[in-house]
Formats: C-alpha cells, sequence, structure tokens
C-alpha cells in the first residue's frame, strides 16, 4: 500500500520526524555536559563546537607503510585467467590525524573535569581507566577500508558500572564520562594505531569516520546511564 505522500500532513511529519530526533540527540548531549559541571552557558556551544568539529581533522603525523596486495590474474591457455598464489607489496603513507570534535572535544572536557575535582576523579581514575581501556581493547575489531568498530554499548556500559563501583566521593558521573573516553581513545584507538596504519588507508583519524560514536558518545551515554 502507498503512503499518501500527497498529503501535505504526511509530507511534514515525514520532514519533522528527523528535526525532532536530532532536537532530542543535541538536548541529550547538551543535559550530560550539564550534569558534568559545565556552566549551562556554555554547554549549547560546546554541543555545537563538538558537532562541527567531527568534520574537521587535524593532522599530527605521516608514517610509512607497507600494503599487501593480490597478482592481477594472468591470461592463460584459450584466454582462461589464472589468479596468482604470490603476494605483491607496495609501499604507502599514512596521516595520523586527530579529530576535533570525536577526540579533542572530548579530552578538553576530561581535563576541565581533572581540573575542577582533581582530589575525587585521580584515585578513582587509576582503578577505573586501565579496566574500561582492557575492555575496548578486547572489543574493538579493525575492519579493512572502515576502521575500528566496537559494539555500541559495551563501552559506555562498562565506563557506568565502573564508576559506580569504584566512586567513593559522590563523583560517579564525571569519573564515568573520563573512564568511558580514556578508555576508548587507548583500548581501541591508540593501541591499535599500528595495526590500522598499515591497513592501505590514506588517513587514519583518532576520534573520526567510525570512531566518533565510540569516543564522543561513549562519554556521553555513559554519563546518561549513571
Amino acid at each position: 500500500m502507498a503512503l499518501p505522500l500527497g498529503n501535505p500532513l504526511v509530507l511534514m511529519l515525514m520532514l519533522l520526524v528527523p528535526v525532532l530526533v536530532a532536537l532530542l540527540f543535541i538536548g541529550a548531549i547538551k543535559g550530560a555536559f550539564v550534569r558534568l559541571g559545565v556552566p549551562a552557558s556554555v554547554a549549547p556551544a560546546l554541543v555545537v563546537i563538538a558537532l562541527l568539529g567531527s568534520l574537521v581533522n587535524i593532522p599530527v603525523k605521516t608514517i610509512s607503510c607497507v600494503a599487501e596486495r593480490a597478482r592481477p590474474p594472468v591470461a592463460g591457455l584459450y584466454g582462461f585467467l589464472y589468479p596468482q598464489s604470490q603476494r605483491m607489496y607496495e609501499f604507502c603513507t599514512t596521516t595520523i590525524a586527530i579529530n576535533v570534535g570525536g577526540a579533542v572535544v572530548p579530552l578538553a572536557v576530561c581535563a576541565y573535569l581533572f581540573l575542577r575535582y582533581p582530589s575525587y576523579l585521580f584515585p578513582s581514575c587509576l582503578v577505573t581507566v586501565p579496566l574500561c581501556v582492557a575492555v575496548c581493547y578486547r572489543v574493538a575489531r579493525i575492519v579493512p577500508n572502515v576502521g575500528i568498530v566496537m559494539p555500541t554499548f559495551i563501552p559506555p556500559l562498562t565506563a557506568a558500572i565502573l564508576a559506580l563501583l569504584f566512586d567513593t566521593s559522590g563523583f560517579a558521573v564525571p569519573l564515568s564520562f573520563v573512564t568511558g573516553v580514556l578508555g576508548v581513545i587507548i583500548g581501541a584507538d591508540v593501541l591499535n594505531l599500528r595495526t590500522v596504519a598499515n591497513t592501505p588507508s590514506p588517513t587514519v583519524s583518532i576520534g573520526g569516520a567510525g570512531t566518533f560514536d565510540g569516543i564522543f558518545l561513549t562519554g556521553i551515554i555513559s554519563v546518561l546511564l549513571v
């Protein structure tokens, strides 16, 4: 049965639904920042910087890599193509970059929280961050031509549980954010950086592309869970 797309009311609803979802998403991020202690007047600007910054990658370093490729098939008898078992290798370069919205903004928020609550966060982070790093490293997978992928809810759920277990001063909310962000950046990105860089990709972005949701949203979701 075809939808009555000619009906102005139906068309308006189809246009409004994505807008409402986007507004709810932005509102959830703003609310998470406010729960972290970011001033309510600063939170909207931080949300805009994070969203627009996800489009910006800052080059950090260019490294040389060796890409393995299959040799092209050769023509044989009667024109049949025969695959070659030998592999061929070619030198390439990969640019390591850091994404503004996916990595710089979350790290800046972590630095702000450490400066604001140093005596409460630092001791607990010595326990929660390494544990979250281990979990993120274990569940992260490298997909060629895609990057590093992880199950969406395992890192934030891990960060939230660890924050609730090891918080002793009533600061589980900022602890969960710091644990989730540092856990994903170190466990999923940094520890796999060399392996990803050796894949035939011109740019590898920390916190960019497929890992934006892995870093930024891990911190936000963990805060909402706590």
